[in-house]
This record gives structure tokens, C-alpha cells and sequence, in this order.
């Protein structure tokens, strides 16, 4: 008597490509697309696309906040460690 197949192994078509494939047992409930590289970049892009949606000010004036304040502390930090340590 053959047994039913497990819903995590029935396999899924892939939102990218259309082309059947078995998910993976530990994400089977939230994956969507297979494992070719193609399928996998289109998947990311499209994660990233849904992140920036969310998100639209994340990269904005960046650089003049955070990075330019952060490489001023660090530059500081290493001159003290360096005249310390007599660098």
C-alpha cells in the first residue's frame, strides 16, 4: 500500500522559472523558488527589491550620519592604541 506524500516533499513549481521542484524538508512551508542560480538571483533581487520598499530612507544621507562619524572615531582609536603601544 503506497503511503501519501508528506506535504514537504510534494513538489512545488518555482515563481521564477515555472519548473517543478522538490523544497527543501527544513523550509518547505516558505520556499518558492528552486536552487538554480538563476532562480536564486532572481530571488534575491526580489527580496531586496521588497526590503527597499519597506525601508526607503535606509541609504539615504548615509554616509554624512553614520560612516563619516564612525571613520572619524576609528581613526582617533587607532592613533591613541598606536601611540600607546609606540607605533
Amino acid at each position: 500500500m503506497d503511503r501519501p506524500v508528506p506535504a514537504h516533499n510534494r513538489p512545488r513549481r518555482c515563481v521564477f522559472c515555472g519548473r517543478y521542484y522538490v523544497p527543501d524538508a527544513r523550509t518547505s512551508r516558505v520556499q518558492k523558488a528552486c536552487s538554480r542560480p538563476a532562480c536564486a538571483k532572481a530571488r534575491k533581487q526580489s527580496a531586496q527589491a521588497v526590503w527597499l520598499s519597506k525601508n526607503p530612507n535606509y541609504f539615504r544621507n548615509r554616509y554624512a550620519t553614520y560612516v563619516k562619524e564612525w571613520r572619524r572615531q576609528k581613526r582617533e582609536r587607532t592613533e591613541k592604541e598606536n601611540e600607546r603601544n609606540g607605533g
